[in-house]
């Protein structure tokens, strides 16, 4: 958010504050871009069955960064579909390992 003293008034109807303006098309096209396929994001982790032909457009968007932005998404989605697939035929109890993601080094710490 934003307080209305950053918006001039040509861009005040286009909801642009004067940082924003201030960028070239292509970095506004792929902010706009994120921003949308990050909406389309159910809790920031999956594309959601019913929102995916929206997700697809993007696999085919005109600015490469969005596509490439879209195509690792998916193919994050493949793979942890694929590890909760794998874990499922083991019949496995136990919990989901998590994915090897980098975790924070200050979570030792944390006493709970």
């Amino acid at each position: 958010m934003r307080p209305n003293e950053r918006f001039s008034g040509r861009n005040h109807p286009r909801h642009l504050c004067r940082d924003c303006a201030r960028l070239p098309a292509e970095e506004l096209e792929y902010r706009q871009g994120e921003r949308d396929i990050e909406r389309l994001l159910h809790d920031g982790l999956y594309v959601p069955r019913r929102r995916r032909a929206q997700f697809n457009r993007f696999l085919d968007h005109p600015n490469p960064r969005v596509r490439d932005l879209a195509r690792r998404i998916l193919a994050e989605q493949r793979r942890e579909a694929e590890r909760r697939r794998l874990h499922e035929e083991d019949g496995a109890d136990a919990p989901i390992p998590e994915c090897d993601r980098a975790e924070d080094p200050g979570d030792d710490d944390i006493p709970f």
